[in-house]
């Protein structure tokens, strides 16, 4: 019986080739969810404009792990969620995705009223320019 290498029946670059695609390919399943003070129809899974969530906890909850939730401009003063700290917050992120802004944090905040925290991030999950 003849052993057969890898190198006799794969090319490398053939092999670099199938790695490349198998990696977007698990990039492609992600999702962005959208969220808008001013959408008409919010309707989950949240996945354009037209049906944008309009609190952000909710395109939150519907995200699965390496989704993207995209806010409009606006204040964000609606929504709580409890961290597992026992601290109530605006928006609770417990699973590895991006929360972000659409046009930055100058023209996209979210207010906690005083009495609750306004972002908690946990388990992989990133907010770059939201406050």
């Amino acid at each position: 019986m003849k052993h057969i290498q890898a190198s006799e029946f794969m090319n490398p670059r053939l092999a670099l080739l199938s790695l490349a695609l198998l990696v977007a390919l698990a990039n492609a399943s992600a999702v962005t969810r959208y969220v808008d003070l001013n959408s008409p129809n919010p309707t989950a899974p949240y996945t354009n404009w037209l049906t944008a969530a309009t609190i952000i906890q909710d395109a939150v909850d519907a995200a699965s792990a390496d989704d993207s939730v995209l806010v409009a401009n606006g204040v964000y003063q609606v929504g709580s969620r409890a961290s597992v700290d026992g601290a109530t917050n605006r928006v609770t992120v417990a699973k590895p995705i991006v929360l972000m802004s659409l046009n930055g944090s100058a023209v996209t905040l979210i207010d906690g009223g005083g009495t609750n925290r306004c972002v908690y991030l946990t388990n992989g999950a990133t907010c770059p320019a939201l406050p």
